[in-house]
């Protein structure tokens, strides 16, 4: 073990009196919500501002980009850190500021569930609608009929 008086003292790289981010940087809504959640959650409103920006930012990241210089474009994703000791609600801050993401998600989700599952639905009734008109092809004698159900069974497959 080596002897801590070997270690330079440690200085701090963070000033004390930082600036904390109220809800009024956050326009209309998003000042409301951060207001709203620092009130409900007793907290620092520099903790919940950050968590709403990041919530924002993850919601925004697919669909908008910033343009650093031209050709060269970056996803707008936003990295917070809160640093606090336990027990001051950090993660009831997190849950409430990303509750109308999780809740978007879980309607998008079910969404597409219910669009995954139409479609199945449809593909199934053409697959035996094709097999249905393949099988009846088949068995048919006149041949211009044959063809028209060929055919017919070739629009479906399309």
């Amino acid at each position: 073990m080596t002897d801590n008086s070997e270690w330079p003292e440690l200085k701090q790289m963070i000033p004390n009196d930082l600036p904390s981010l109220a809800e009024s940087c956050l326009p209309g809504w998003a000042g409301e919500y951060a207001e709203s959640a620092y009130i409900a959650t007793e907290t620092p409103r520099g903790l919940v501002v950050p968590m709403r920006l990041t919530t924002i930012a993850t919601a925004m990241a697919r669909n908008h980009q910033v343009k650093i210089c031209d050709g060269y474009y970056e996803p707008c994703n936003a990295w917070f850190m809160s640093i606090l000791a336990p027990g001051n609600r950090k993660s009831s801050v997190v849950k409430l500021c990303a509750a109308p993401l999780n809740c978007w998600e879980k309607n998008q989700d079910r969404q597409l569930r219910q669009n995954s599952k139409e479609l199945k639905r449809q593909r199934e009734q053409g697959l035996a609608r094709i097999k249905h008109l393949r099988s009846k092809a088949a068995t048919q004698s006149d041949a211009q009929r044959r063809k028209q159900l060929n055919e017919e069974a070739s629009e479906i497959e399309e």
